[in-house]
C-alpha cells in the first residue's frame, strides 16, 4: 500500500474532531520532545498511545 499524503485541511479536521479534554489524575504518560513532558491519562488513553492509535499533537503544530 502506497503512502498518500492528506491535504492540510483534512489533517486539521481530524485533529479537531478527535480532540480530547485534558484530564486531571494520578496516572501520567511521559513524552520526550526536546524535554520530558508528563500528560495525565486514563488506562484507555495509555493503551491507545502505546499502540499508536492515538497521537499527541503540539498546539504550535496546528497553526
Amino acid at each position: 500500500m502506497a503512502f498518500v499524503p492528506l491535504p492540510m485541511a483534512q489533517i486539521e479536521q481530524l485533529i479537531e474532531h478527535g480532540h480530547l479534554p485534558r484530564l486531571v489524575g494520578e496516572d501520567y504518560y511521559s513524552s520526550v520532545d526536546e524535554k520530558i513532558k508528563r500528560l495525565p491519562v486514563n488506562n484507555l488513553m495509555r493503551n491507545k498511545l502505546s499502540s499508536g492509535s492515538l497521537a499527541i499533537v503540539h498546539p504550535a503544530a496546528r497553526k
